[in-house]
């Protein structure tokens, strides 16, 4: 019985030294996600080309795997690229759906919706836009919020609902007013 308990006890702490090495965050890691963040609106492109090479050289936790997901997920929708699968940022999606992060949770749900759209899935792109309206935080991302009323706005525009579509364009006018953003507006 002793003999048991001790390998009990050793098999524990290992694992639970195993999980705790796995939850550390890896400085290098740290550092290439927050210069794609600071690039991300002035170059997605070049913050794309960061994100792909640190996916082959750094080594991610969870935390930062989905951080990763979801970065380079807006950096390729920044710079045009194209979608062909929504694997990439489900992976981010589903970690912020389990973990409360409201902001990181709405953008990933945003760009849930801007991947399905560009695949073709209109219903399952304005599922999303509509949840990453609901998880809106308190203090409000504007841009954000005007991309999502903008595209849902379009949504309903397609599918012929001219009276949700107009609510969505109104609020996103609204949002792109506030902003001074007379590009977007137009």
């Amino acid at each position: 019985f002793k003999e048991y308990n001790l390998r009990l006890v050793l098999l524990l702490s290992f694992i639970f030294c195993l999980s705790l090495s796995s939850c550390n965050r890896n400085p290098y890691t740290d550092k290439v996600l927050q210069e794609a963040e600071r690039l991300m609106e002035s170059a997605p492109d070049s913050a794309y080309i960061i994100l792909k090479n640190a996916d082959s050289t750094a080594v991610f936790n969870r935390v930062q795997r989905a951080e990763w997901n979801l970065l380079v997920t807006q950096a390729m929708d920044k710079s045009y690229m194209e979608h062909t699968s929504d694997s990439v940022i489900r992976v981010a999606t589903t970690f912020y759906e389990k973990y409360d992060d409201p902001k990181r949770l709405m953008l990933s749900d945003y760009y849930m919706g801007r991947v399905s759209q560009e695949l073709g899935d209109a219903p399952r792109a304005q599922e999303y836009y509509l949840k990453a309206l609901r998880t809106k935080q308190t203090s409000e991302n504007l841009p954000l919020l005007a991309r999502i009323e903008s595209n849902l706005g379009m949504l309903y525009t397609y599918q012929g609902t001219y009276e949700a579509a107009l609510l969505h364009l109104e609020q996103a006018a609204s949002y792109f007013n506030e902003l001074k953003d007379s590009t977007s507006l137009s």
